[in-house]
């Protein structure tokens, strides 16, 4: 975790440096620009540059392996293409809805989290944190 203000992570007692138990397939990654060090952990600043989003903020990520057998960063995202477009929340895993994800060891957090994101959408409010 790395944003843990966020309104998406609201009442999971998920703090910046925690990890989240999701283990997974796949993972989703946007593009990484570099790893900059706010403290003592590298956290990857996403390239919007590739992007061209109106607005990114990378939420939690996490380093994998690609099926070529290369590294990868899996990023956790809440972003919109344009001012009046949707907001998307993409948590960068194919087992968030499995018995690893949702039924698993993090079950009652990713709860929170999946709530979070639907009732934040239903109410159209602000799923970024500044």
């Amino acid at each position: 975790i790395v944003q843990d203000a966020s309104p998406l992570l609201k009442g999971t007692g998920l703090k910046n440096g925690d990890l989240l138990n999701l283990p997974t397939v796949e993972t989703d990654g946007a593009p990484v620009k570099k790893m900059i060090l706010p403290g003592s952990a590298e956290i990857p600043e996403i390239d919007n540059s590739k992007l061209n989003f109106h607005k990114i903020e990378l939420i939690a990520y996490t380093f994998s392996i690609n099926p070529d057998n290369n590294p990868g960063i899996g990023t956790f995202v809440v972003c919109k293409r344009t001012p009046s477009s949707g907001t998307v929340v993409n948590v960068a895993s194919t087992n968030w809805c499995s018995s690893t994800g949702i039924g698993g060891a993090d079950k009652v957090k990713i709860e929170t989290i999946t709530k979070n994101m639907i009732d934040g959408s239903l109410s159209n409010s602000d799923l970024f944190t500044a």
